[in-house]
């Protein structure tokens, strides 16, 4: 059902169904029917009209007596005389474990005769009941992981983005649109601390993994500052309600009126979840590296926010207070790191929300930081360290995140020194026989006398980028605490291990 389609909606929601139904008609081999047409009024579990349902004819499938249907979208027609049996109606499919609903009217059929060809019967009689499992309140909401934090001064509000799971145990694919719970310690109005709002809501039977924006009051509220500090210290029960503003069809926000439901936030909003990316990567440097410093990367690209996410490229310093270097690889070499590998400004691709991808890319040999007198060393050094056919390498990488069902970008640190993903080893670069002709490069950018490097075996084979990494790091430990300034979070020390993927404001003790 479709319940976000503007104010037509309200008393006439869209309605699209699969039906599964046996014919009792009169033939051999089952029924020749080709399409059916339903004109039903749909009744509650005590026999009153809901509204009325009339599809279109749409194809069927046949197996001996059974027919099965999808049929084609369709108003649900609610009269003025049953708007509170449609409300309560909505109320108890959102509350029950199973309800009973009744259909009754008629159905048209075409039947294929064969040399008689087609023939249309149309009034068959139709009064059946039927069972839907129900949303049972939607009582079942995990989380998963921490997004990002904003702060607003007007009104003063902390928004916490995460990442949730809510379940739906009914049959009932339901387009919301947009949903803004009431949020607490409890369902007492008094004890309010913000909201949580889920854009562009579209649940579908079983998981929905989501992003949900927790907008806590951090102005003169006692609740929300308690909540605040204690979610500083300990794992926190979150009740959430729906109001009469919960959606922006007011019919649905009467049924959903009873909505009780909650999820338990962890310490920190910290939660376990994959790394970004593989600790295994491997380089090839190409027959093209000494014209253009393109060199070719490979490695696996996990999904750290368990909500269908795309990278759209590298953040500017415009976008994110993070950027004040490029998003760039070091290889590191006898104690020295050099910038000397940088992510491409249009690098994307997209993940499903537990999707792991293996992802070859381009990525461009930096000049700027290596001086023509040490170019010839350090690149030296490079390829005799190679020689066992890996590096140590580390990154700073700022992507541009699009969650889904988000209208803005998430810009989150992926930096590996601090490591966020793999604080006990860096990262490996894998090098094969080609990675000396990289000097050929260096040699032309800073007008060195080079004899053009040829590849050489090196003793040790490549070895293939492993499948992900099976291993979970916390995901960001953001503090909900009030911020006395709108400014965004200042960055991280760069020599100050993270526990997170993202960067998140620094802890702050709430207001008195």
């Amino acid at each position: 059902m479709n319940f976000a389609c503007g104010t037509p909606c309200i008393w006439a929601p869209l309605a699209k169904s699969s039906i599964t139904a046996v014919t009792n008609l009169p033939f051999v081999n089952g029924a020749p029917i080709k399409q059916l047409a339903q004109n039903v009024q749909i009744l509650d579990k005590n026999g009153q009209l809901v509204g009325t349902l009339n599809t279109p004819y749409a194809d069927v499938t046949l197996d001996g007596t059974k027919v099965s249907t999808n049929t084609p979208e369709a108003s649900l027609t609610i009269d003025a005389g049953s708007h509170d049996i449609y409300t309560n109606f909505i109320s108890d499919l959102n509350m029950e474990t199973t309800y009973e609903l009744g259909l009754r009217g008629t159905a048209d059929s075409i039947l294929k005769l064969g040399p008689f060809g087609d023939v249309e019967i149309k009034g068959i009689p139709l009064d059946v009941k039927t069972s839907l499992a129900g949303l049972q309140g939607l009582s079942n909401i995990k989380f998963l992981a921490y997004v990002d934090n904003q702060v607003t001064m007007d009104p003063p509000r902390i928004n916490s983005r995460t990442s949730v799971n809510i379940y739906n145990p009914s049959q009932l694919t339901l387009n919301i649109g947009d949903l803004k719970l009431e949020a607490g310690r409890d369902y007492d109005p008094q004890n309010w601390v913000g909201n949580a709002v889920v854009k562009n809501l579209r649940l579908v039977p079983g998981d929905n993994n989501v992003v949900t924006v927790l907008s806590v009051d951090s102005g003169n509220n006692p609740a929300a500052q308690q909540f605040l500090a204690d979610l500083n210290v300990m794992d926190v029960l979150l009740k959430m309600w729906a109001s009469s503003t919960a959606t922006s069809n007011p019919a649905l926000n009467t049924g959903l009126s009873t909505l009780r439901s909650s999820v338990l936030l962890p310490t920190f909003l910290m939660s376990i979840t994959p790394p970004a990316f593989s600790d295994i990567w491997n380089i090839k440097v190409l027959p093209t590296t000494v014209n253009d410093g393109l060199v070719e990367v490979t490695t696996v690209f996990n999904n750290p926010f368990l909500v269908d996410m795309s990278v759209e490229g590298v953040a500017t310093q415009d976008e994110g207070s993070f950027t004040e270097y490029p998003s760039r690889a070091e290889l590191y070499v006898g104690g020295t790191t050099y910038q000397n590998l940088l992510f491409p400004d249009d690098f994307g691709y997209t993940l499903k929300s537990t999707e792991s991808k293996t992802v070859t890319f381009k990525m461009k040999l930096r000049r700027n930081i290596i001086t023509p007198e040490n170019a010839a060393q350090a690149v030296t050094a490079w390829i005799n360290d190679a020689a066992d056919g890996s590096l140590e390498m580390e990154i700073y990488w700022y992507p541009r995140i699009r969650l889904a069902g988000q209208d803005t970008f998430t810009f989150p640190l992926w930096a590996y020194s601090p490591s966020v993903f793999y604080p006990d080893h860096k990262l490996i670069l894998k090098t094969g026989s080609d990675f000396p002709l990289i000097k050929d490069w260096f040699n032309k950018e800073f007008g060195l006398n080079g004899t053009p490097v040829a590849p050489v075996p090196l003793p040790s084979p490549v070895v293939p980028v492993p499948s992900p990494s099976p291993s979970a790091v916390p995901s960001p430990s953001p503090s909900p605490s009030p911020s006395p300034s709108p400014s965004p979070p200042p960055s991280p020390s760069p020599v100050t291990p993270s526990p997170s993927p993202v960067v998140s404001p620094p802890a702050v003790a709430p207001a008195a």
